[in-house]
């Protein structure tokens, strides 16, 4: 079973209030996994960046053009090299480059498909 990733696809949905967030897919060569980040209600001051400057559209360019290209390849079961890889495309502190909400919908992804790859539940 390989977990080696293939493919990375962002899309914009709505969540149960009707407010935009966004849902990332990876396919591996064995599994897939899809994940969408909560859009909570409430903001604290020392919480990170949901989206960049642009907001949702342009959070799913960035996926399409900075994140894949670096994601495509490496193997969806290491999870600390592909957030270690989602903060350095980033560079800053708080994600205001991809957005909060990108990095995670696209590291739990991550662990999706590397359960789904192993035909194990993600526990």
């Amino acid at each position: 079973m390989s977990t080696q990733i293939e493919k990375v696809v962002a899309r914009k949905i709505f969540n149960s209030r009707g407010e935009e967030t966004i849902e990332v897919d990876i396919e591996t060569k064995s599994g897939f996994g899809r994940a969408a980040a909560p859009a909570g209600a409430s903001k604290g001051f020392a919480e990170v960046a949901y989206y960049p400057k642009g907001g949702i559209d342009v959070a799913i360019k960035i996926v399409e053009k900075s994140i894949e290209p670096k994601l495509v390849g490496l193997e969806a079961n290491q999870q600390e090299e592909i957030d270690s890889l989602l903060h350095e495309i980033d560079g800053t502190k708080d994600f205001k480059r991809i957005g909060g909400n990108t990095a995670y919908a696209i590291s739990l992804c991550a662990a999706k498909a590397t359960s789904d790859s192993y035909n194990e539940l993600l526990y």
